[in-house]
């Protein structure tokens, strides 16, 4: 069962598209310092990274699944 959920995930690759590789290529992590207030749904509504950005944002600070930036932490955020 295990070999063949493997195998399927392989056969889901495909080459990076010149497309696909700029718009990674634009993208950049950034530390900020979090505002008093500031939350990660308030950062992810502003984030290009579009799908699960609050989630995405929530795992590059640890604090995934639950967890808001304390006032004067540094953060990582997508730019």
């Amino acid at each position: 069962m295990h070999d063949a959920l493997f195998v399927s995930a392989i056969g889901s690759f495909r080459a990076l598209r010149p497309a696909d590789r700029d718009a990674v290529l634009a993208l950049q992590l950034r530390w900020v310092r979090a505002e008093p207030g500031v939350t990660f749904a308030q950062l992810a509504a502003a984030s290009p990274v579009g799908s699960y950005a609050e989630e995405q944002l929530r795992l590059l600070n640890g604090a995934y699944p639950r967890g808001e930036p304390q006032p004067g932490d540094w953060i990582r955020i997508v730019q």
